[in-house]
C-alpha cells in the first residue's frame, strides 16, 4: 500500500503492542517487535535513521489517506 501511494519501496517492521501487559523481549532480535507501548520509544531511538523528515511526513500522509478511505468504504 505504501509503495503504491508513494511510488517508493520501503522496508517495514511489524510491531505488536500489548497495552497494560509486561512483555519480556526475546533474547535474540526478532523481525517482529512484541512490546508494551511504553517501551516502543526506546526501541525506536536505538534504530538507525532510515527516513528523512520529509519521507516520514509523506508516509504519514499516505497512511492517513488510506485509513480515511477504509473508514468511508465501511459506511
Amino acid at each position: 500500500m505504501l509503495e503504491e501511494a508513494t511510488g517508493k519501496k520501503r522496508a517495514v517492521r511489524p510491531v505488536v503492542l500489548y497495552p497494560g501487559w509486561f512483555v519480556v523481549p526475546p533474547p535474540v532480535r526478532s523481525d517482529v517487535w512484541v512490546l508494551n507501548p511504553k517501551t516502543l520509544p526506546s526501541f525506536l531511538e536505538n534504530e538507525p535513521v532510515s527516513l528523512q523528515e520529509r519521507e516520514v511526513r509523506e508516509v504519514a500522509m499516505a497512511l492517513k489517506q488510506y485509513l480515511r478511505n477504509q473508514g468511508s468504504e465501511k459506511k
